[in-house]
Order: C-alpha cells, then structure tokens, then sequence
C-alpha cells in the first residue's frame, strides 16, 4: 500500500511502502474485527488494492455485473484505471490549472486466492444490498465504499495494529 504524500514513520522519515512486518499486523488487525461481515469484506478489499496496485478510487469503480466475469477461464477482474492528477498551465490564461488525466481499463487473470475472497464477499453481500447490477464494494447500509470511506477503514486496521502515521 503506497500513499502518494509519504506516511510519517516511527524514525520521522517518509515513509512509502509498508513493510512486511507492518502488513503482516494490518492483516491480523483485519482477521481480529468481530464483524464477520466486516471482516470478510476487508479480507476481501485490502488483498485485492494490494495485489493490483488499486487506487481508492478505482476500488469505488469495481461494478459487480461488468467488472467481475469468474465464469471465465481463468477468472477475471476489470480494473479502471484513473490516473493520477496533475497540474498544467492554462495556454490562454497563464494560470496553473488541476486536471485528471483520462480512464482506462484492461482485464487482469485473478488469483484463486482472490476468487476465493470475492465469492466469500459477494454471498455476505446480498445483506446489504440486492443490486446485481452496482458497486462490487459497499458499506453496511448498502452504499457504495467511497475513497474515503477506504482510507478511513484504513486508518482504523492501521491504529489497531499499532502502525503510526499512516
């Protein structure tokens, strides 16, 4: 898991990754969530950012009805990919001005592993919601997970498995 501003590590310095020591202790913060439901969605979300190289944002994209084909050999994930956003200068104006660069997507082969997590998650996630065709991950109330929403969650398995400055 990256963040584009650098987290702040225990020695003060930027930090870029996280170490496997410190992914291993937000992977058991997750396993420890007495929230089954929770639990397996997160399971289900952290592995999949992480083996994809995810963004937030393109976790929120994921449709279950057009991102997700596991009928297909082998299983596959659409991933839309929403490029970072950057600055440029105005021609007319002179003024810098912040845009996102535009989408794109490709099919990924997925893991069994990951087959394995989205099955778990889709079964829980008929209680949440009955839309068939929406967001592959949604909160409790059935809304779609917003990029914020991840980094929030985030926050939290990040405090609970003692990681400082995430």
């Amino acid at each position: 898991m990256t963040n584009p501003e650098g987290w702040q590590g225990d020695s003060g310095q930027h930090v870029r990754y996280l170490t496997d020591d410190q992914l291993e202790k937000f992977f058991r913060a997750i396993d420890a969530n007495s929230d089954h439901a929770l639990r397996v969605r997160d399971t289900c979300l952290f592995p999949l950012m992480l083996s994809y190289g995810l963004r937030c944002e393109e976790v929120h994209l994921l449709n279950v009805h057009h991102d997700i084909d596991l009928a297909s050999d082998p299983p596959r994930i659409w991933i839309t990919r929403v490029k970072e956003k950057h600055w440029r200068t105005d021609a007319k104006t002179g003024e810098k001005v912040y845009i996102k660069k535009p989408r794109r997507g490709d099919w990924y082969p997925l893991t069994q592993r990951n087959v394995d997590r989205l099955m778990a998650w889709l079964k829980i996630r008929k209680r949440f919601t009955n839309d068939n065709y929406g967001p592959f991950f949604v909160t409790i109330q059935g809304r779609p997970i917003s990029a914020n929403f991840i980094y929030h969650i985030t926050q939290r398995y990040a405090e609970k498995a003692g990681i400082e400055g995430m």
